[in-house]
């Protein structure tokens, strides 16, 4: 399946989108720095969903490469894109770079109470491992633990 919206890596100057959807997206945002900081990082790979005739940020993505595995440190769509599938195309699109990496697992922390992403996360493959106490602040919450196993043959 072929987006019909571009994704591609996160670079400077989609900054401004990405804030944008991080704000509206978690209680507790990265702040500029952090995705600056992200951008020199040799083991940080993020990409962004753009809609063709603006180039509007619509969705952003990352993981962190660590040896063989991944870990999914940011998902997040535009409130006003959500519903749409495009967190759907965002994971694969990770999942293709971490198969390229040769990563053989992945894992994330998500809220308790977001059943959207635990949704996506599941109907993806994703098998919760655990839980992290208290994991997140602002409210205050429990982190549900994901991990995939990834295939060299998969094609997703």
């Amino acid at each position: 399946m072929t987006p019909e919206y571009p994704i591609l890596p996160l670079l400077r100057e989609d900054l401004p989108g990405v804030l944008e959807i991080e704000k509206s997206s978690f209680s507790n945002p990265w702040t500029l720095l952090m995705f600056e900081q992200e951008l020199k990082l040799f083991n940080s790979h993020f990409c962004v969903l753009k809609e063709k005739e603006s180039a509007s940020v619509l969705g952003y993505a990352g993981f962190w490469h660590i040896i063989d595995e991944a870990h999914i440190v940011n998902l997040a769509v535009h409130p006003q894109h959500r519903e749409k599938g495009y967190g759907k195309i965002l994971l694969r699109e990770l999942i293709k770079k971490m198969l390229n990496l040769r990563c053989g697992v992945v894992y994330l922390e998500v809220r308790e109470s977001n059943t959207g992403a635990r949704r996506l996360y599941e109907r993806a493959g994703f098998e919760m491992a655990g839980r992290r106490k208290k994991y997140y602040n602002e409210p205050s919450e429990d982190a549900v633990i994901y991990f995939r196993k990834l295939r060299e043959e998969e094609t997703e």
